[in-house]
């Protein structure tokens, strides 16, 4: 499992880091809590084929059926509606202490305590190893500011207990409003993606909302026209071959 952690820029941060690198070292030391059975592994979905849309570990939507969901809903809703992205802090150092299983463990309870604060109308799904996407209905960024309080103070509030023990848990998340032009959904994800990373690069378990810079949307522009590009060059490939 690849995680991107985050890069704790205060001293309080960088505290807790090796304070949780000290208890996961010494719950190495008990080998029997280490792995839940083989069957609860992850196992990634291939290809694009039906199925795909939803994620194998957590039962929620994938990051095809969250992208699929997106554009469907900003081409459909006149309401405004934002993106937002949250990943789960220091799961390479679970993984590396007590196994992928343990680590699968702790990403469903997280997904479960986002779901849980989140409303009927809010759209989770999994959108990499160790992050969520969250489709925010009727959202600007006031309450995409809201709501990702909400859900920092439900996920940092207590520890998750798991079957190695109880592990404390903490998320960094990045959010975009959506547009309302072509490729609006999805450069909403891409801009989210951005605005994590930088909410990691900052300090651990913040949020941040994306600041357009008119070079970085030249470049994403650019990157996304030119994935259309090929797309539709193997789509018109395989026509051909049948």
């Amino acid at each position: 499992m690849v995680s991107r952690n985050g890069r704790p820029a205060q001293s309080k941060s960088s505290g807790g880091l090796y304070k949780l690198a000290m208890a996961l070292k010494a719950d190495k030391a008990s080998p029997g809590k280490r792995h839940r059975p083989s069957s609860y592994r992850y196992t990634p979905c291939h290809g694009m084929s039906i199925g795909c849309d939803r994620d194998p570990l957590t039962g929620y939507m994938s990051r095809i059926g969250l992208a699929t969901a997106l554009e469907s809903k900003q081409r459909k809703s006149r309401q405004p509606c934002a993106f937002l992205l949250t990943g789960i802090n220091r799961l390479a150092m679970v993984n590396e202490a007590y196994g992928i299983d343990v680590a699968d463990e702790l990403i469903v309870a997280t997904a479960r305590r986002l779901k849980g604060a989140l409303r009927k109308s809010d759209i989770l799904g999994r959108y990499a190893g160790n992050k969520f996407g969250i489709i925010l209905h009727d959202c600007d960024e006031e309450r995409m500011r809201e709501t990702a309080g909400r859900l920092l103070a439900t996920i940092g509030d207590r520890a998750v207990e798991v079957e190695a023990g109880v592990i404390p848990v903490a998320i960094s998340l990045g959010g975009a409003v959506v547009g309302r032009k072509p490729n609006a959904a999805r450069e909403a994800m891409l801009q989210a993606e951005e605005a994590l990373s930088h909410a990691r690069t900052r300090y651990i378990g913040g949020f941040q909302i994306y600041r357009p810079s008119e070079l970085r949307e030249t470049e994403r522009r650019r990157n996304i026209k030119l994935s259309d590009e090929i797309r539709s060059e193997e789509h018109t490939s395989e026509l051909q071959s049948h």
